[in-house]
């Protein structure tokens, strides 16, 4: 965000430290006498070490979601309530539609087993067409110009709220009055100099 680390650089630091914070659940399970605490512990471990050493080896699929995060990140400088939205949809909306389903069929019962098919075939013919968009329908060209448009309006507001600086008028007050003329410093309120003063 600083600038201090670049992209590239940055990817394997949150590779090790999304590997190193799952070590503090086999801690957790380790203190209590729970099999299943621990099992879940070192799931949690395997899932995020084999994920590294079958993805991070491979320079293509490396560059995936370094690419990925690039593109975020230029999305969310030009499309200010993109990472709000980002949020709620991987972390409250698709988790939920996951959890739903897979609630619906270990309930066995025809109507829920029913519902969540219909859901996924759904959910799969929507992304279906949002990918069929992007890529036949001119989807890529129509968000490229919308993206351009919103970070030209974006760099108009810039530019407006600078030369709204820029032309603030200085608000301080002069010591001196509208005419030109200055009061005197004399802590007297006299006009004259000492000497004058002296001679009176």
């Amino acid at each position: 965000a600083v600038g201090v680390l670049p992209v590239e650089k940055m990817f394997p630091l949150t590779l090790g430290a999304n590997i190193g914070t799952t070590f503090t659940g086999i801690l957790a399970a380790l203190v209590g006498d729970s099999v299943a605490g621990f099992q879940i512990a070192m799931v949690h471990v395997l899932f995020n070490v084999f994920g590294v050493v079958m993805f991070y080896p491979i320079p293509f699929i490396r560059k995936l979601p370094i690419q990925g995060a690039k593109n975020l990140g230029d999305l969310a400088a030009r499309f200010r309530p993109f990472p709000m939205i980002y949020i709620i949809m991987l972390f409250f909306v698709y988790p939920g539609i996951f959890l739903g389903l897979s609630i619906g069929y270990e309930t066995k019962q025809t109507g829920a087993v029913i519902g969540c098919s219909v859901v996924v075939v759904l959910l799969f013919l929507f992304h279906v067409g949002v990918v069929y968009w992007y890529k036949r329908l001119g989807g890529r060209e129509k968000f490229t110009a919308w993206v351009k448009k919103r970070n030209l309006d974006l760099k108009d507001i810039d530019a407006e709220e600078n030369d709204n600086d820029i032309e603030k008028p200085d608000t301080r007050k002069n010591s001196g009055s509208d005419d030109g003329s200055f009061e005197s410093s004399d802590p007297e309120g006299g006009n004259g100099s000492p000497d004058e003063g002296e001679h009176a």
